[in-house]
């Protein structure tokens, strides 16, 4: 009896993991101006907005899109460098990569926080008092989610 629950268990735990590789295949990224028109129409929704402020959203979200996109990051980039010859040379290489990946990265991140903060005052100019706050609230719940 217990052999044929296990058994049981078994097959179910394999269809349901074939069935999961199978929904993931299955999907397929829209494109950026699908990506764009949904932001909009969900944040139109949410907040209430009128015509007026939709296609100044509109606007908005066409120009921040790229810019507020967390791109892939380069994956040769992270790759160590090849064995070199002593081994002091091979630490000094990696602080200094490091170094500049660090540079690199809080590059990044002023022109994300003012990329963020450019978008922000444009919204803040589309939306009215009570659509941002209840943007604003949005986003900090989006935040302890992620935390």
């Amino acid at each position: 009896m217990k052999k044929a629950i296990i058994i049981a268990l078994s097959a179910l735990a394999l269809c349901a993991g074939a069935n999961a590789q199978e929904h993931r295949q299955d999907h397929k990224r829209p494109d950026q101006a699908a990506m764009i028109q949904g932001r909009t129409d969900h944040m139109a929704e949410k907040y209430g907005l009128d015509e007026t402020q939709k296609s100044k959203l509109l606007e908005l979200n066409k120009e921040f899109f790229g810019k507020m996109r967390h791109g892939k990051m380069d994956r040769g980039k992270m790759r160590r460098p090849e064995l070199s010859e002593s081994q002091k040379q091979e630490i000094e290489a990696r602080k200094q990569e490091m170094e500049a990946r660090k540079k690199e990265m809080e590059a990044r991140k002023k022109e994300m926080d003012e990329n963020r903060a450019a978008y922000e005052a444009g919204l803040k100019s589309i939306l009215t008092e009570e659509q941002f706050q209840a943007y604003k609230k949005d986003l900090e719940s989006h935040k302890d989610r992620r935390r």
